[in-house]
C-alpha cells in the first residue's frame, strides 16, 4: 500500500479496494487460500451484477 501503516488515526479511514488488491501481503494471503486477485475481482463483479438486477432490487426495496 502506498500510504504508511498504521493509517492515519482518522475514524472510518480504510484502505481502498485498489490498495488492498495491489498489496503484496494480500497476494500472499490469497495464494495461501488458492485464490488470485482475478478471483476476488470476479466475485465482486458477480455481486455487483446481482445487486443491479431488477429482481434483487425488488427484494431489497420491498
Amino acid at each position: 500500500m502506498k500510504r504508511r501503516y498504521p493509517f492515519p488515526d482518522t475514524p472510518g479511514l480504510e484502505p481502498t479496494l485498489s490498495e488492498l488488491l495491489n498489496d503484496p501481503v494480500m497476494h500472499t494471503l490469497l495464494a495461501y487460500d488458492g485464490l488470485t486477485v482475478a478471483d476476488v475481482r470476479g466475485v465482486i463483479a458477480k455481486w455487483h451484477q446481482s445487486y443491479q438486477s431488477p429482481r434483487l432490487n425488488a427484494v431489497l426495496t420491498a
